[in-house]
């Protein structure tokens, strides 16, 4: 269909792809349009087509960092971790200054529940970054949520007394 022949008072995902679409032919090297387009293809679980679609901006050398973090993002949310960490690899050793790669390849290991090499990586970015806020809150919050793991790892394996009876875990 047109967009110009799609009903707009009606929103529907047609109108939507057709939209993007358009977008995209007038504008192939906008990389925030493809990038909202990616965010609701997966949003429709249309997984083959947000990847492709960044794989499009790929060989055509379009977007740099960003374009590799939306190929991690989409393997990583269809659960091809390992895929998604060899990508990660990829990307750090094409752009190793780039921050936001970094924090990428953080969340692949977290997500492979890799917590050490995780926290490796965050470390390493608030090193590397000093002025990088978002490596600071990634680490903080991992290191917080290791914590809490490791209270209720020793609350549910210490005998129940009349002083931890009542317990309820702290959350921050």
């Amino acid at each position: 269909e047109r967009l110009a022949d799609l009903d707009w008072r009606a929103p529907s995902a047609t109108l939507i792809d057709a939209t993007f679409t358009e977008a995209l032919a007038q504008l192939d090297n906008f990389l925030p349009a493809r990038e909202a387009y990616f965010t609701w293809l997966l949003a429709q679980d249309k997984f083959a087509d947000a990847s492709a679609l960044i794989q499009q901006a790929l060989d055509k050398n379009q977007g740099g960092p960003k374009t590799w973090q939306l190929l991690i993002q989409s393997e990583s949310a269809q659960q091809r971790l390992t895929h998604a960490l060899a990508l990660a690899k990829e990307a750090l050793a094409k752009y190793p200054a780039d921050p936001d790669i970094h924090l990428q390849l953080a969340a692949v290991y977290a997500l492979r529940e890799q917590s050490d090499e995780s926290d490796a990586e965050l470390r390493h970015i608030t090193e590397q970054f000093p002025r990088y806020e978002p490596g600071y809150k990634a680490l903080i919050n991992s290191l917080i949520t290791r914590a809490q793991e490791n209270a209720g790892q020793q609350t549910a394996n210490a005998p129940l007394t009349e002083d931890n009876f009542f317990m309820v875990p702290k959350v921050i």
